[in-house]
């Protein structure tokens, strides 16, 4: 797996723990959030190929 790819699945699961952390309705917006993110981020990286 790419590196981005593993920076992302971190972001991802930092922004879901704190969210958990900080309010367990908060973590489904912020899981969400990350999905997009996530997926738009991978995204971007497939078509920003080296």
């Amino acid at each position: 797996m790419p590196n981005k790819t593993l920076f992302a699945i971190g972001c991802i699961t930092a922004i879901i723990i704190t969210c958990i952390i900080k309010d367990i309705n908060g973590a489904i917006v912020g899981a969400g959030v990350a999905a997009v993110a996530g997926l738009g981020g991978y995204a971007i990286g497939k078509i920003k190929k080296p």
